[in-house]
């Protein structure tokens, strides 16, 4: 039996590997916001697939570029240098909206508890609550449980990749109540 991802959050999943920029389809730049540079969401690695898109198109309006005279690899480059894509917690927390609100389980936002009770990190967790989300914070055991049993992983679920790196499980096949493979996606800078 092969248990997946709701057809909307599919939906989202899929967005994000196929943005569509001018003539082009291709998966969405990794962008990581190391410098903390401020903006909107879409600037900081935390934007929906129609923001990014959106703001794409305008970056090349402004620089008087049309996107269908060059290369998905160039329109990339011009992303990521605008500070456009998306990175590995921004990426988690999109596709986990849509299955929150998909699977009825309330807002997703509402439900995550900051990491610290500083006035500072609780001010930034409900003032920006995208914007300062990170790995650590969606993996934290304010805000998940650890899966001790391989065969529990159910689709939907986190995985941490290294100490900075998330992942979202995405399909999970099983024999009897055995889980025999699993399959997951992540935004990465290795496409």
């Amino acid at each position: 039996m092969k248990l997946t991802l709701p057809p909307s959050t599919r939906q989202v999943v899929d967005a994000y590997f196929n943005l569509r920029i001018g003539p082009f389809t291709f998966p969405c730049p990794y962008f990581q916001n190391v410098a903390g540079k401020g903006g909107g969401l879409v600037f900081v690695g935390k934007g929906t697939p129609e923001q990014i898109e959106k703001e794409t198109l305008k970056v090349f309006k402004k620089n008087k570029k049309d996107p269908k005279n060059y290369s998905p690899s160039v329109i990339r480059h011009y992303m990521v240098m605008a500070g456009l894509g998306i990175d590995c917690s921004g990426f988690v927390v999109r596709v986990l909206e849509v299955f929150f609100t998909e699977r009825a389980l309330g807002s997703l936002t509402k439900k995550l508890r900051p990491v610290s009770l500083s006035p500072l990190s609780l001010a930034r967790h409900y003032l920006r609550p995208f914007s300062n989300l990170s790995a650590n914070s969606l993996t934290s055991e304010v805000n998940c449980r650890k899966i001790t049993d391989y065969n529990s992983v159910l689709p939907g679920d986190l995985l941490r990749i290294d100490p900075g790196h998330i992942a979202i499980v995405t399909e999970v096949e099983k024999e009897g109540a055995s889980v025999k493979a699993i399959s997951y996606t992540h935004s990465t800078s290795d496409y």
